[in-house]
Protein backbone atom coordinates (compact mmCIF):
# COMPACT_ATOMS: atom_id res chain seq x y z
CA UNK A 1 0.00 0.00 0.00
CA UNK A 2 2.77 2.47 0.94
CA UNK A 3 4.80 1.61 -1.71
CA UNK A 4 1.95 2.31 -4.54
CA UNK A 5 1.64 5.65 -2.74
CA UNK A 6 4.92 6.71 -3.98
CA UNK A 7 4.33 5.13 -6.90
CA UNK A 8 1.52 7.32 -7.37
CA UNK A 9 3.04 10.35 -6.15
CA UNK A 10 6.38 9.75 -8.83
CA UNK A 11 3.71 9.11 -11.26
CA UNK A 12 1.84 12.23 -11.23
CA UNK A 13 4.76 14.37 -10.34
CA UNK A 14 7.35 13.58 -12.58
CA UNK A 15 5.32 11.05 -15.28
CA UNK A 16 6.33 7.86 -15.88
CA UNK A 17 9.31 6.66 -18.16
CA UNK A 18 8.62 3.88 -20.79
CA UNK A 19 10.41 1.28 -18.09
CA UNK A 20 8.12 2.45 -15.23
CA UNK A 21 5.08 2.29 -17.41
CA UNK A 22 5.78 -1.19 -18.29
CA UNK A 23 6.32 -2.68 -14.75
CA UNK A 24 2.73 -0.87 -13.66
CA UNK A 25 1.22 -2.63 -16.50
CA UNK A 26 3.01 -5.87 -15.73
CA UNK A 27 1.85 -5.64 -12.13
CA UNK A 28 -2.02 -4.38 -13.14
CA UNK A 29 -1.92 -7.93 -15.11
CA UNK A 30 -0.29 -9.52 -12.64
CA UNK A 31 -3.02 -8.79 -9.94
CA UNK A 32 -5.53 -9.75 -12.78
CA UNK A 33 -4.07 -13.01 -13.09
CA UNK A 34 -4.13 -13.11 -9.14
CA UNK A 35 -7.60 -12.60 -8.75
CA UNK A 36 -8.76 -14.81 -11.15
CA UNK A 37 -6.38 -17.27 -9.43
CA UNK A 38 -8.16 -16.84 -6.57
CA UNK A 39 -11.82 -16.21 -7.95
CA UNK A 40 -11.65 -19.78 -9.17
CA UNK A 41 -10.20 -21.07 -5.70
CA UNK A 42 -12.84 -19.82 -3.82
CA UNK A 43 -15.42 -21.37 -6.12
CA UNK A 44 -13.96 -24.52 -6.18
CA UNK A 45 -13.81 -24.50 -2.70
CA UNK A 46 -17.38 -23.81 -2.75
CA UNK A 47 -18.12 -27.23 -5.31
CA UNK A 48 -16.51 -29.12 -2.65
CA UNK A 49 -18.08 -27.94 0.05
CA UNK A 50 -21.18 -28.46 -1.37
CA UNK A 51 -20.72 -32.17 -2.28
CA UNK A 52 -19.91 -32.56 0.97
CA UNK A 53 -23.02 -30.94 2.32
CA UNK A 54 -24.98 -34.21 3.05
CA UNK A 55 -22.17 -35.82 5.33
CA UNK A 56 -22.33 -35.10 9.18
CA UNK A 57 -19.42 -32.81 10.50
CA UNK A 58 -18.16 -31.91 13.33
CA UNK A 59 -18.59 -28.69 14.68
CA UNK A 60 -14.79 -28.28 14.72
CA UNK A 61 -15.06 -29.53 10.75
CA UNK A 62 -17.64 -26.60 10.38
CA UNK A 63 -15.61 -24.08 11.95
CA UNK A 64 -12.50 -25.32 9.47
CA UNK A 65 -14.76 -25.07 6.65
CA UNK A 66 -15.82 -21.55 8.01
CA UNK A 67 -12.21 -20.40 8.96
CA UNK A 68 -10.82 -21.27 5.38
CA UNK A 69 -13.62 -18.85 3.41
CA UNK A 70 -13.00 -16.23 5.45
CA UNK A 71 -9.33 -16.91 4.59
CA UNK A 72 -9.45 -17.09 0.91
CA UNK A 73 -12.23 -14.16 0.88
CA UNK A 74 -9.68 -11.93 3.26
CA UNK A 75 -6.83 -13.03 0.29
CA UNK A 76 -9.32 -11.92 -2.02
CA UNK A 77 -10.07 -8.31 -0.44
CA UNK A 78 -6.52 -7.47 -0.24
CA UNK A 79 -5.74 -8.38 -4.22
CA UNK A 80 -8.87 -6.53 -4.86
CA UNK A 81 -7.19 -3.53 -2.39
CA UNK A 82 -4.22 -4.01 -4.29
CA UNK A 83 -5.86 -4.05 -7.76
CA UNK A 84 -7.87 -0.78 -6.96
CA UNK A 85 -4.99 0.86 -6.18
CA UNK A 86 -2.57 0.02 -9.76
CA UNK A 87 -6.03 1.08 -11.39
CA UNK A 88 -6.16 4.63 -9.55
CA UNK A 89 -2.35 5.01 -10.79
CA UNK A 90 -2.71 3.77 -14.38
CA UNK A 91 -6.06 6.33 -14.56
CA UNK A 92 -3.54 8.98 -12.97
CA UNK A 93 -0.79 8.26 -15.84
CA UNK A 94 -3.50 7.76 -18.98
CA UNK A 95 -4.77 10.98 -17.34
CA UNK A 96 -1.09 13.13 -17.48
CA UNK A 97 -0.93 11.58 -20.85
CA UNK A 98 -3.88 12.97 -22.26
CA UNK A 99 -3.23 16.46 -20.67
CA UNK A 100 0.35 16.20 -22.59
CA UNK A 101 -1.48 15.61 -25.88
CA UNK A 102 -4.22 17.71 -25.43
CA UNK A 103 -1.64 20.42 -24.75
CA UNK A 104 0.44 19.20 -27.78
CA UNK A 105 -2.36 19.50 -30.10
CA UNK A 106 -3.52 23.32 -29.09
CA UNK A 107 0.34 24.49 -29.76
CA UNK A 108 0.00 23.00 -32.97
CA UNK A 109 -3.58 24.63 -33.79
CA UNK A 110 -2.24 27.96 -32.59
CA UNK A 111 0.73 27.80 -35.18
CA UNK A 112 -1.52 25.91 -37.64
CA UNK A 113 -3.93 28.78 -37.38
CA UNK A 114 -1.46 31.22 -37.41
CA UNK A 115 -0.11 30.38 -40.43
CA UNK A 116 -3.73 29.45 -42.22
CA UNK A 117 -5.06 33.03 -41.06
CA UNK A 118 -1.74 34.66 -42.79
CA UNK A 119 -2.54 32.71 -46.01
CA UNK A 120 -6.28 34.35 -46.04
CA UNK A 121 -5.09 37.52 -45.43
CA UNK A 122 -2.59 37.52 -48.52
CA UNK A 123 -4.99 35.27 -50.35
CA UNK A 124 -5.48 37.95 -53.61
CA UNK A 125 -1.60 38.07 -54.15
CA UNK A 126 -1.05 35.12 -57.16
CA UNK A 127 1.96 33.10 -56.03
CA UNK A 128 3.78 33.69 -59.65
CA UNK A 129 3.88 37.45 -59.22
CA UNK A 130 5.55 36.74 -55.68
CA UNK A 131 8.22 34.85 -57.58
CA UNK A 132 8.54 36.72 -60.39
CA UNK A 133 8.93 39.83 -58.88
CA UNK A 134 11.94 38.70 -57.23
CA UNK A 135 15.09 40.33 -58.20
CA UNK A 136 17.46 37.47 -59.05
CA UNK A 137 17.11 33.93 -60.00
CA UNK A 138 18.40 32.88 -56.85
CA UNK A 139 15.39 35.08 -54.99
CA UNK A 140 12.86 33.62 -57.22
CA UNK A 141 14.59 30.18 -56.63
CA UNK A 142 14.45 30.36 -52.57
CA UNK A 143 11.06 31.57 -52.59
CA UNK A 144 10.09 28.65 -54.89
CA UNK A 145 11.57 26.71 -52.04
CA UNK A 146 9.86 28.72 -49.15
CA UNK A 147 6.07 28.18 -51.01
CA UNK A 148 6.62 24.64 -51.10
CA UNK A 149 8.28 23.90 -47.74
CA UNK A 150 5.22 26.16 -46.48
CA UNK A 151 2.55 23.75 -48.44
CA UNK A 152 4.71 20.32 -47.26
CA UNK A 153 4.52 21.57 -43.37
CA UNK A 154 0.91 22.81 -43.49
CA UNK A 155 0.32 18.93 -45.04
CA UNK A 156 2.48 17.35 -42.62
CA UNK A 157 0.55 20.00 -39.26
CA UNK A 158 -2.90 18.32 -40.82
CA UNK A 159 -1.67 15.11 -40.58
CA UNK A 160 0.01 15.48 -37.22
CA UNK A 161 -3.10 16.91 -35.81
CA UNK A 162 -5.37 14.11 -36.99
CA UNK A 163 -3.08 11.80 -35.18
CA UNK A 164 -3.48 13.57 -31.56
CA UNK A 165 -6.92 13.86 -32.38
CA UNK A 166 -6.88 10.01 -32.92
CA UNK A 167 -4.17 9.72 -29.94
CA UNK A 168 -6.25 11.77 -27.63
CA UNK A 169 -9.42 9.47 -28.90
CA UNK A 170 -7.93 6.33 -27.88
CA UNK A 171 -6.33 7.64 -24.76
CA UNK A 172 -10.28 8.67 -23.53
CA UNK A 173 -11.35 5.51 -23.74
CA UNK A 174 -8.17 3.80 -22.15
CA UNK A 175 -9.47 5.87 -19.18
CA UNK A 176 -12.84 5.29 -19.26
CA UNK A 177 -12.08 1.53 -20.14
CA UNK A 178 -9.75 1.93 -16.43
CA UNK A 179 -12.63 3.99 -14.99
CA UNK A 180 -15.33 0.79 -15.18
CA UNK A 181 -12.37 -1.75 -13.99
CA UNK A 182 -12.51 0.46 -10.67
CA UNK A 183 -15.99 0.76 -10.47
CA UNK A 184 -16.17 -2.82 -10.99
CA UNK A 185 -13.54 -3.92 -8.26
CA UNK A 186 -15.39 -1.50 -5.70
CA UNK A 187 -19.03 -3.51 -6.38
CA UNK A 188 -17.17 -6.69 -5.60
CA UNK A 189 -14.50 -5.81 -2.91
CA UNK A 190 -18.45 -4.22 -0.84
CA UNK A 191 -19.69 -7.63 -2.14
CA UNK A 192 -17.01 -9.73 -0.75
CA UNK A 193 -16.86 -7.56 2.87
CA UNK A 194 -20.67 -8.25 3.19
CA UNK A 195 -20.08 -12.01 2.76
CA UNK A 196 -17.25 -12.05 4.76
CA UNK A 197 -19.26 -9.99 7.78
CA UNK A 198 -21.64 -12.79 7.32
CA UNK A 199 -19.01 -15.64 7.83
CA UNK A 200 -17.24 -13.81 10.24
CA UNK A 201 -20.56 -14.28 12.66
CA UNK A 202 -20.78 -17.96 12.08
CA UNK A 203 -17.42 -18.32 12.97
CA UNK A 204 -17.90 -16.57 16.37
CA UNK A 205 -20.79 -18.93 16.90
CA UNK A 206 -19.04 -21.89 16.46
CA UNK A 207 -15.75 -21.04 18.75
CA UNK A 208 -18.46 -20.33 21.09
CA UNK A 209 -19.71 -23.76 21.26
CA UNK A 210 -16.24 -25.09 20.82
CA UNK A 211 -14.81 -23.11 24.01
CA UNK A 212 -17.87 -24.85 26.19
CA UNK A 213 -16.19 -28.39 24.96
CA UNK A 214 -12.94 -29.50 26.51
CA UNK A 215 -12.76 -32.13 23.89
CA UNK A 216 -13.24 -30.30 20.86
CA UNK A 217 -10.60 -27.43 22.19
CA UNK A 218 -8.22 -30.43 22.76
CA UNK A 219 -8.59 -30.85 18.70
CA UNK A 220 -8.08 -26.95 18.25
CA UNK A 221 -4.61 -26.89 20.02
CA UNK A 222 -4.15 -30.15 17.90
CA UNK A 223 -4.68 -28.47 14.76
CA UNK A 224 -2.27 -25.84 15.34
CA UNK A 225 0.59 -27.73 16.12
CA UNK A 226 -0.34 -29.32 12.74
CA UNK A 227 -0.13 -26.15 11.10
CA UNK A 228 3.25 -25.60 12.91
CA UNK A 229 4.84 -28.61 11.79
CA UNK A 230 3.54 -27.61 7.74
CA UNK A 231 5.08 -24.73 8.14
CA UNK A 232 8.48 -26.48 8.92
CA UNK A 233 8.07 -28.85 6.45
CA UNK A 234 7.53 -26.53 3.98
CA UNK A 235 10.95 -24.26 4.88
CA UNK A 236 12.87 -27.87 4.51
CA UNK A 237 10.75 -28.18 0.88
CA UNK A 238 11.40 -24.34 -0.43
CA UNK A 239 15.29 -24.96 0.53
CA UNK A 240 15.51 -28.40 -1.57
CA UNK A 241 13.71 -26.76 -4.88
CA UNK A 242 16.40 -23.96 -4.14
CA UNK A 243 18.80 -26.52 -4.15
CA UNK A 244 17.95 -28.30 -7.44
CA UNK A 245 17.35 -24.82 -8.80
CA UNK A 246 20.90 -23.99 -8.05
CA UNK A 247 22.18 -27.58 -9.00
CA UNK A 248 20.19 -26.75 -12.83
CA UNK A 249 22.13 -23.27 -13.26
CA UNK A 250 25.16 -24.78 -12.12
CA UNK A 251 25.24 -27.97 -14.79
CA UNK A 252 24.24 -25.06 -17.20
CA UNK A 253 27.18 -23.00 -16.95
CA UNK A 254 29.44 -25.85 -17.10
CA UNK A 255 27.58 -26.96 -20.18
CA UNK A 256 27.94 -23.33 -21.53
CA UNK A 257 31.78 -23.45 -20.64
CA UNK A 258 32.11 -26.86 -22.26
CA UNK A 259 30.29 -25.37 -25.58
CA UNK A 260 32.00 -22.08 -25.74
CA UNK A 261 28.84 -20.53 -25.79
CA UNK A 262 28.28 -17.40 -23.20
CA UNK A 263 26.68 -18.30 -20.30
CA UNK A 264 23.99 -15.68 -19.12
CA UNK A 265 23.90 -15.41 -14.85
CA UNK A 266 20.16 -15.57 -14.17
CA UNK A 267 18.95 -12.84 -11.98
CA UNK A 268 17.78 -13.00 -8.55
CA UNK A 269 17.12 -10.85 -6.00
CA UNK A 270 19.69 -8.81 -3.34
CA UNK A 271 19.63 -10.97 -0.56
CA UNK A 272 19.62 -8.92 2.83
CA UNK A 273 22.54 -9.49 5.49
CA UNK A 274 19.94 -11.53 7.83
CA UNK A 275 22.50 -12.53 10.23
CA UNK A 276 24.08 -8.81 10.57
CA UNK A 277 20.69 -7.69 12.08
CA UNK A 278 20.37 -9.66 14.87
CA UNK A 279 18.95 -7.49 17.83
CA UNK A 280 18.58 -4.88 15.70
CA UNK A 281 15.09 -5.89 13.16
CA UNK A 282 12.39 -3.64 13.50
CA UNK A 283 8.97 -4.76 15.24
CA UNK A 284 6.75 -6.50 12.26
CA UNK A 285 3.84 -4.27 13.87
CA UNK A 286 3.46 -1.47 15.79
CA UNK A 287 2.63 -3.09 19.59
CA UNK A 288 3.62 -5.88 22.38
CA UNK A 289 4.99 -9.47 22.63
CA UNK A 290 2.02 -11.01 24.74
CA UNK A 291 3.22 -14.72 24.38
CA UNK A 292 6.37 -15.51 24.11
CA UNK A 293 8.92 -18.05 22.31
CA UNK A 294 9.11 -21.67 23.95
CA UNK A 295 6.87 -23.95 25.61
CA UNK A 296 3.46 -22.51 26.71
CA UNK A 297 1.13 -24.04 29.28
CA UNK A 298 -2.67 -23.92 28.64
CA UNK A 299 -5.21 -21.86 30.58
CA UNK A 300 -8.19 -24.34 30.49
CA UNK A 301 -6.61 -27.80 29.48
CA UNK A 302 -3.17 -27.61 31.43
CA UNK A 303 -1.51 -29.38 28.19
CA UNK A 304 1.98 -27.84 27.09
CA UNK A 305 2.80 -26.85 23.56
CA UNK A 306 5.94 -25.24 22.30
CA UNK A 307 5.38 -22.04 20.51
CA UNK A 308 7.59 -21.02 18.11
CA UNK A 309 7.74 -17.78 17.94
CA UNK A 310 6.27 -14.81 19.35
CA UNK A 311 2.67 -13.16 19.44
CA UNK A 312 2.84 -9.70 18.71
CA UNK A 313 -0.31 -7.01 20.02
CA UNK A 314 -1.25 -4.48 17.86
CA UNK A 315 -2.56 -1.45 18.15
CA UNK A 316 -4.62 0.72 15.96
CA UNK A 317 -2.55 0.40 13.25
CA UNK A 318 -2.79 -2.95 11.97
CA UNK A 319 -0.65 -3.00 8.67
CA UNK A 320 1.79 -5.52 8.69
CA UNK A 321 6.04 -4.77 7.76
CA UNK A 322 8.90 -7.10 6.24
CA UNK A 323 11.15 -6.82 9.17
CA UNK A 324 14.13 -7.27 6.19
CA UNK A 325 14.80 -7.55 2.31
CA UNK A 326 13.37 -10.87 0.84
CA UNK A 327 11.13 -12.66 -1.57
CA UNK A 328 7.77 -14.05 -0.82
CA UNK A 329 8.14 -17.76 -0.98
CA UNK A 330 4.67 -18.26 0.16
CA UNK A 331 0.80 -17.12 0.27
CA UNK A 332 -1.38 -19.90 2.23
CA UNK A 333 -3.76 -20.31 4.57
CA UNK A 334 -3.64 -22.63 7.57
CA UNK A 335 -6.33 -23.90 9.77
CA UNK A 336 -5.51 -22.28 12.76
CA UNK A 337 -2.41 -19.44 11.72
CA UNK A 338 -5.23 -18.57 8.95
CA UNK A 339 -3.66 -16.73 6.10
CA UNK A 340 0.15 -16.63 6.31
CA UNK A 341 3.06 -15.35 4.83
CA UNK A 342 6.14 -17.13 4.15
CA UNK A 343 9.49 -15.04 3.17
CA UNK A 344 13.03 -15.66 1.98
CA UNK A 345 15.47 -14.00 3.26
CA UNK A 346 18.36 -15.73 1.82
CA UNK A 347 21.35 -17.63 3.44
CA UNK A 348 18.98 -20.14 5.10
CA UNK A 349 17.01 -17.51 6.45
CA UNK A 350 12.79 -17.17 6.29
CA UNK A 351 10.31 -15.06 8.43
CA UNK A 352 6.82 -15.74 9.24
CA UNK A 353 4.18 -13.68 9.41
CA UNK A 354 0.60 -15.35 10.44
CA UNK A 355 -3.20 -14.61 11.71
CA UNK A 356 -3.74 -12.17 8.26
CA UNK A 357 -6.67 -10.24 6.84
CA UNK A 358 -5.68 -8.60 3.32
CA UNK A 359 -2.69 -9.64 1.52
CA UNK A 360 -1.45 -7.24 -0.42
CA UNK A 361 1.92 -9.28 -2.05
CA UNK A 362 2.05 -12.58 -3.97
CA UNK A 363 4.94 -15.01 -4.22
CA UNK A 364 8.10 -14.64 -6.21
CA UNK A 365 7.57 -10.52 -5.40
CA UNK A 366 10.55 -8.36 -4.08
CA UNK A 367 9.69 -6.82 -0.89
CA UNK A 368 12.20 -4.36 1.57
CA UNK A 369 12.13 -3.69 5.03
CA UNK A 370 9.42 -2.19 6.03
CA UNK A 371 6.75 -2.75 3.01
CA UNK A 372 3.66 -3.36 3.93
CA UNK A 373 2.95 -6.90 2.78
CA UNK A 374 -0.94 -7.15 4.80
CA UNK A 375 -3.27 -6.25 7.51
CA UNK A 376 -3.83 -8.11 10.96
CA UNK A 377 -7.13 -10.37 11.09
CA UNK A 378 -8.70 -10.14 14.31
CA UNK A 379 -8.75 -13.40 16.78
CA UNK A 380 -11.56 -15.03 18.89
CA UNK A 381 -11.30 -12.82 21.41
CA UNK A 382 -11.64 -10.04 19.11
CA UNK A 383 -8.07 -8.20 19.44
CA UNK A 384 -5.42 -8.06 16.84
CA UNK A 385 -2.36 -10.71 16.98
CA UNK A 386 0.61 -11.18 14.79
CA UNK A 387 2.26 -14.84 15.30
CA UNK A 388 5.85 -14.17 13.91
CA UNK A 389 8.78 -16.13 13.51
CA UNK A 390 11.93 -16.79 12.54
CA UNK A 391 14.21 -19.80 10.67
CA UNK A 392 17.70 -20.16 10.30
CA UNK A 393 18.66 -23.14 8.22
CA UNK A 394 15.38 -25.01 9.09
CA UNK A 395 15.79 -24.47 12.75
CA UNK A 396 13.53 -22.07 14.63
CA UNK A 397 14.61 -18.97 16.21
CA UNK A 398 13.63 -17.06 19.57
CA UNK A 399 12.50 -13.99 17.56
CA UNK A 400 12.68 -11.91 20.79
CA UNK A 401 16.33 -12.30 20.27
CA UNK A 402 16.61 -10.52 16.80
CA UNK A 403 13.86 -7.75 17.30
CA UNK A 404 15.37 -4.11 18.60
Amino acid sequence: MRNLTCILILFVSIGPPLAAQQDLQKQINQSRKNLDGLKSEIRNYELRLATEAVKEKTELEHLNDVDQRIGLMQRLLGELENSRDLTEINIAVLRRQLAKTEEELSDLQKQTGARLNQIYRTRDEDPLTYIFTADSWTQAYARVKYLRHIGQQDKIDIQTLRKKHEKITRQKRAIEAELLQLSRLLTQKREEKRNLDIQLKRRQESLSKIRRDKRLLASLLEEKRDDLETLSQLIVTLERKKREMEEIERQKKLAAQASNQPYKQPKYFTESNFASYKGRLPYPVAGRIIKKFGDQVHPVLGTKTRNPGVEIEAGTNRSVQTVAKGQIAHVAWLRRMGNTVLIDHGKGYYTVYAHLAEIYVSVGQIVNAGDTIALLDQNDEGKYVLHFEIYQNQSVQDPQRWLD
